[in-house]
């Protein structure tokens, strides 16, 4: 598999220059051979319109993390995309909903109670919440203000193939 050393994402205006566009989400998708995948998701634009990744960043945050073998001379498709905005504005809404419930201890309890979950097995079943609600609250913040149903890009979506390690470069234009 071949990962480029660094990965630079801009987001440009019409004319081809930067747009300082904040908070927009992009994912990225790394092909197997096999054709199954590798995501990192919510790379978010920083004040200047870009995200820029290194190959180790992108590893560690994906499950190539855990393969042994991810450095081979064989092209990688990857897939870099611009997150649709209906969709991260119904997960921003679902999310906020989530940390609503994660507040209400005695409601976890009693769906938990509901679904047959008692005794150690109840007060494991709640601590184990407590901790999902903290990595929520952090993808919620993460993702809170994204700005993806406001604006459209063209493209939308790159799709390729690494073939060497160099550093790439990605433009999204705003229209």
């Amino acid at each position: 598999m071949i990962i480029p050393i660094e990965i630079e994402i801009q987001i440009v205006d019409g004319t081809g220059g930067p747009s300082r566009l904040e908070n927009v989400l992009f994912g990225l998708k790394i092909f197997n051979i096999d054709g199954s995948w590798h995501n990192y998701s919510f790379l978010k634009t920083d004040a200047n319109g870009a995200i820029s990744l290194a190959r180790q960043q992108i590893i560690d945050n994906t499950e190539l993390r855990h393969a042994d073998h991810i450095v081979s001379d064989t092209p990688t498709s990857f897939e870099l995309y611009v997150w649709d905005g209906q969709m991260i504005s119904d997960l921003i809404r679902t999310m906020k909903q989530l940390l609503d419930i994660y507040k209400n201890e005695d409601f976890i309890r009693n769906d938990l109670v509901s679904k047959g979950i008692t005794g150690n097995s109840l007060t494991a079943a709640v601590e184990t919440a407590k901790k999902k609600s903290v990595e929520d609250k952090a993808l919620y913040e993460k993702i809170r203000d994204a700005v993806n149903g406001q604006v459209q890009f063209h493209p939308d979506k790159i799709s390729d193939k690494w073939l060497d390690m160099s550093p790439k470069k990605y433009k999204f234009t705003m229209i």
